[in-house]
C-alpha cells in the first residue's frame, strides 16, 4: 500500500471516529426522561399570546426542580467516576464538571427532508437587518440536528445554570421577559434578571454552547466561563 493510500485510509478512519463520537453517546443515560415543552426550542416566542407565554413560564418554573433531579440522575449514570460523583449543588464550581459531561454527551443526527424544509422556512422568517436580532446571521442550514436527548439536556442544563445564578446572588431571579421589544429574541422567554440593563437567557446560552461543542469551537469549560462572564457584569 502506498504512503498516500495509507494516509487517505487514516484520514477516513479519523473522520469516521469523529462522526461516531458525535452520533453515538459515550455515556449511559439510564432511565432518562425527555422534557416535553409545549413550545419548541426554535419557536418564535413573540408570536405567542400573553396568556400562552405566561402559561409556558408557569410550566417552566414548575419543571425546574424536576429537571434538575433528572439531570442529577443522568450525570450520575455515567461510567466516568468524576461524573458519577457530581452533585447538583447549585454552586458555580459544579458547572465545571457538568460542562465537561455535557460536552461529551451532546450529539447529533441526520435531518429528515421535512426538518430541512422547516429550518429553511424558520431562517427565512427571521428579520434581515435588525441590530437587536442577529439570529439570521447565526443560523446556517445543515444536514444534521441535535438529538432529542441533547435538546432535552439543553433545557436541563439551562435551567440548572439559571438556578446557579439565582442561588449565588439574591438580586437575581427568573422572570418572563415582556419589557423588551417584540423583535428582541428574548421576548416572552424565561430569563434571569438583575444583571443591570440586560437579562440572561440561560436556555439560549446553553443551546449555543451545545452547537459549539458539536463543531469543536468551544471547550468544556465554556459553561463555567459563561457563568463567570455574567457574574462579572
Amino acid at each position: 500500500m502506498s504512503s498516500q493510500t495509507s494516509k487517505t485510509a487514516l484520514l477516513i478512519k479519523l473522520e469516521m471516529g469523529t462522526l461516531r463520537n458525535l452520533l453515538w453517546p459515550t455515556t449511559r443515560m439510564q432511565n432518562y426522561s425527555l422534557i416535553a415543552p409545549s413550545v419548541s426550542l426554535w419557536a418564535n416566542f413573540a408570536k405567542l399570546t400573553h396568556v400562552e407565554a405566561r402559561s409556558y413560564f408557569g410550566w417552566f418554573q414548575s419543571q425546574i426542580p424536576i429537571r434538575i433531579e433528572t439531570l442529577q440522575a443522568a450525570v450520575s449514570s455515567s461510567d466516568n467516576l468524576a461524573f458519577r460523583n457530581w452533585r447538583a449543588t447549585k454552586t458555580p464550581d459544579s458547572l465545571d464538571i457538568l460542562g465537561t459531561w455535557f460536552a461529551e454527551t451532546a450529539k447529533i443526527r441526520q435531518k429528515t427532508d421535512a426538518e430541512k424544509q422547516r429550518d429553511a422556512e424558520f431562517i427565512a422568517s427571521l428579520p434581515d437587518n435588525d441590530p437587536k436580532d442577529r439570529r439570521k446571521s447565526w443560523y446556517k442550514p445543515t444536514d444534521w440536528m441535535l438529538t432529542d436527548i441533547t435538546i432535552s439536556l439543553i433545557y436541563d442544563v439551562g435551567m440548572y445554570l439559571g438556578e446557579v445564578f439565582t442561588h449565588s446572588d439574591v438580586r437575581l431571579s427568573w422572570i418572563l421577559s415582556v419589557k423588551t421589544r417584540k423583535s428582541d429574541f428574548q421576548y416572552q422567554k424565561p430569563v434571569v434578571t438583575g444583571f443591570g440593563k440586560i437579562d440572561c437567557d440561560p436556555i439560549g446560552l446553553v443551546h449555543v454552547i451545545a452547537l459549539k461543542y458539536i463543531d469543536k469551537s468551544s471547550r468544556p469549560s465554556e459553561l463555567l466561563g459563561i457563568y463567570n462572564y455574567w457574574n462579572a457584569i
